[in-house]
């Protein structure tokens, strides 16, 4: 779901969980890809238009083996760091039914529509998701990062070439991802002029995480849901 966001982590390669509430990590074996889109794949997968011709020309990139969240930082994973830390949140762009607009009042506690802490947490800044991966580093002993732009693509690609992890067919989203479905053309204000998958998840906003199939190499939410941060900026 467009406007939200938050991230994954890289550390060295290895699996499992440094403390109770830490995020679940996966092994990623290190490898080569091709980058980006190919000619036509933007139009192809009714990529609205103010988000196309970033992710060309393709190129091949080389990536080391990593370790990343199995899913997305959920709201419980969050709000330990939050409350330990007294970190608050300081609004964040929400969809107005019309176009993206600051939302002063909103926060990773509200916002502005109902989540529990199985969620992913939202409504949190770079800056926010920086400090949460330094405070994983102190607490655990182990360095906590978030993924370059490089090391996303590839652990979302999963090995695959095709428009998504799971194929071409935007139909079979509701199996592998929070995408814009009917619920989201139902329930979403203005909503009903996107192009929406014909399937129905149930959700229309966020989705637990761990609700979809996961990808190859196992990590689950890596196409919708809510966008995550990266390391890097993104560079064309």
């Amino acid at each position: 779901l467009l406007g939200l966001a938050f991230l994954l982590f890289s550390v060295p390669a290895a699996a499992a969980r440094d403390c109770a509430t830490c995020p679940e990590m996966v092994a990623i074996p290190g490898g080569q890809f091709v980058m980006g889109v190919a000619p036509g794949e933007e139009e192809r997968a009714h990529l609205p238009p103010e988000f196309r011709n970033r992710s060309e020309p393709q190129r091949r990139v080389s990536v080391k083996a990593f370790s990343a969240g199995k899913f997305e930082v959920t709201r419980g994973e969050y709000r330990v760091f939050a409350e330990a830390t007294g970190r608050a949140g300081e609004g964040c762009f929400a969809w107005s039914g019309d176009d993206f607009e600051m939302k002063p009042a909103n926060s990773w506690r509200n916002p502005g529509f109902a989540q529990t802490d199985a969620h992913p947490v939202t409504c949190v800044s770079w800056e926010d998701a920086a400090a949460y991966v330094t405070w994983l580093s102190r607490r655990t002993g182990k360095r906590y990062r978030l993924l370059t732009e490089a090391e996303w693509e590839y652990a979302a690609r999963a090995g695959t070439t095709t428009t998504r992890y799971w194929g071409d067919d935007a139909e079979r989203t509701c199996e592998y991802a929070n995408g814009a479905d009917r619920s989201t053309a139902a329930r979403v204000p203005g909503a009903d002029s996107w192009y929406v998958a014909g399937c129905d998840d149930g959700y229309a906003y966020t989705a637990p995480v761990g609700s979809y199939r996961p990808n190859a190499f196992g990590l689950h939410d890596m196409l919708g849901n809510v966008e995550e941060w990266t390391q890097d900026c993104w560079v064309g």
